[in-house]
């Protein structure tokens, strides 16, 4: 099918009009149609018009799942203001700084693990961010109270709110890369809605469809191919604000779920929960996998735990939204080995990461696209100096990671450029680790590797060389990095050096750091269950 004109907001409108009625969305025992979001959405809308929100503001949206997260979504695609999704993991630091770096002058905020333990977390951040910034605005279940809303909403009358055009910026992203500060990433409603569209018809999403949201939705992974794409097809949302394996099981069997997507940790932990047998997963009739490189072990561990689901595999990043996706036709050898073949409308292409020549089939280099869903550019504030480019002068979007296209058009990844550690889908920066580390004063130096694991597909883990030894406390370093860093980032172990290997140049090996790490965290992990990664139905 062709690309099409459209806006988020004209998105949803249309899904109203067809879909009305019918069951939008399911939190706990709240239920929810496509005309009670379109209403609780246009009220939201008028108060943030009211607080001063206007078309083009940078407004960040800071909060767990939930069914308010996603009624403010709306609110500010209707207004045409920015959306600018903000991990909810993130401690103040973290906050302050992204807010930063994309001139976020609005905050809607939710509940977070952070406010949790400081409940003035929001408003001292807010004070960091100086005169600039312009209000806090409480989107909390309790607070907003939506199903009060709803009955007080009878003889409420919309209202037209700020018009966009699908060229306009619609959200902002962030990404972790290489460099150790977050990358804000800039997507129109064009390079989101068709994606949607696009993601949803390659999959055969339905009305009929029940989709258990599982993951986060501040991932472009989510918001495109399980929010978005849903409001196209006008499938039901089974929304989790909590992602423990057995949340996510008893979501899929009292719900009848018949989607479920996530990335590789999601499936392997159910695996190995010993909660999976006591739950029914058969309603399922497909499951996406992305975020992050599954093996074919795995893969097969992933298909015989799910018989009744269709399994496929996504390949995408933040800056591109979703490149690549298997088809319902792919055998299971190749949805095993590979990520699939690009999107309609999409180009991928294999280039020489040296001299950025294009490397005929079959050959490894750095995977390039090009196409609609790559993102306007990165965000930058206006005192901004060091800019990174991304995009090329011919409109190729430079991935860092290393692939080959065989013969048949299909896309396998086999590495990563640059030193980028990915835990569970989540990429984390090396470098951003080890610098907070190194505030801690015992510490001499300290370098972050990336070590295999069965579930998280990678752990973070901290070698440090120590300056002053009878001083050095772990539970006093995880606890400074625990008011930092988000605990995904935190590492797993910290392991102890006299010195670290060298290269003839003086530089760190971190080839042989690396291998040395892998070795000591299989020892650490011996006893650890959950490299146990066979499905309890196989023991």
């Amino acid at each position: 099918m062709g690309l099409v004109e459209c806006t988020i907001d004209e998105l949803f409108r249309d899904a109203v009009r067809r879909f009305g009625p019918k069951t939008a969305m399911i939190y706990g025992e709240d239920v929810y149609s496509w005309r009670d979001l379109d209403v609780l959405s246009d009220i939201m809308a008028d108060r943030l018009e009211t607080k001063g929100i206007r078309r083009g503001d940078h407004v960040g949206l800071w909060g767990e799942n939930s069914v308010a997260w996603i009624v403010t979504f709306l609110a500010l695609q209707k207004l045409g203001a920015v959306s600018v999704m903000l991990n909810f993991n993130y401690q103040r630091r973290e906050l302050v700084q992204v807010m930063r770096i994309g001139e976020i002058y609005w905050l809607c905020y939710g509940n977070t693990p952070a406010q949790r333990k400081d409940a003035d977390l929001v408003e001292t951040a807010a004070e960091k961010i100086g005169e600039d910034f312009k209000g806090l605005i409480d989107m909390r279940e309790d607070t907003l109270g939506l199903q009060e809303m709803l009955k007080k909403s009878a003889d409420y009358a919309g209202r037209p709110h700020g018009r966009s055009d699908c060229r306009d910026t619609a959200c902002m992203l962030y990404t972790t890369g290489t460099t150790m500060d977050p990358k804000c990433v800039m997507h129109s409603h064009y390079s989101l809605v068709n994606n949607a569209i696009l993601s949803a018809e390659r999959v055969r999403m339905g009305p009929d469809d029940r989709i258990c949201m599982s993951q986060p939705l501040f991932h472009v992974f989510t918001l495109a191919a399980s929010l978005l794409a849903a409001i196209y097809s006008g499938s039901m949302l089974c929304l989790l604000s909590r992602f423990g394996s057995e949340d996510i099981l008893s979501c899929v069997q009292n719900n009848k779920c018949t989607i479920l997507n996530g990335v590789p940790m999601n499936f392997l932990t159910l695996l190995s929960s010993k909660a999976f047998n006591r739950y029914r997963t058969d309603s399922l009739r497909l499951s996406i996998i992305g975020g992050a490189t599954v093996s074919v072990t795995q893969f097969e561990y992933i298909c015989q735990a799910f018989p009744t689901s269709h399994i496929m595999k996504n390949y995408g990043l933040t800056e591109g939204c979703n490149l690549c996706n298997s088809e319902f036709s792919d055998s299971t050898s190749a949805v095993a080995r590979t990520v699939g073949r690009p999107y309609p409308h999409v180009e991928v292409a294999i280039r020489d990461p040296k001299d950025g020549h294009f490397l005929p089939t079959g050959e490894r280099g750095e995977i390039v696209a090009r196409g609609y869903s790559i993102m306007k550019g990165y965000f930058y504030p206006k005192n901004c100096e060091h800019k990174v480019q991304a995009i090329d002068d011919e409109g190729w979007l430079h991935t860092g990671d290393l692939g080959v296209i065989d013969a048949e058009g299909y896309v396998t990844i086999v590495g990563r450029i640059k030193d980028i550690i990915i835990r569970g889908g989540e990429n984390i920066s090396p470098g951003e680790v080890s610098r907070e580390i190194q505030r801690y004063e015992p510490v001499l130096d300290a370098m972050v590797v990336g070590a295999p694991h069965p579930i998280l597909g990678e752990e973070v883990i901290a070698c440090l060389m120590l300056e002053s030894p009878d001083d050095y406390n772990e539970q006093e370093l995880r606890s400074m990095l625990s008011v930092r860093l988000a605990k995904y980032k935190i590492p797993a172990f910290f392991l102890i050096y006299d010195s670290f290997p060298l290269k003839p140049s003086g530089k760190v090996d971190m080839r042989a750091l690396r291998e040395d790490v892998c070795a000591k965290a299989r020892d650490l992990h011996k006893c650890d269950e959950r490299y146990n990664v066979i499905p309890q139905s196989m023991k």
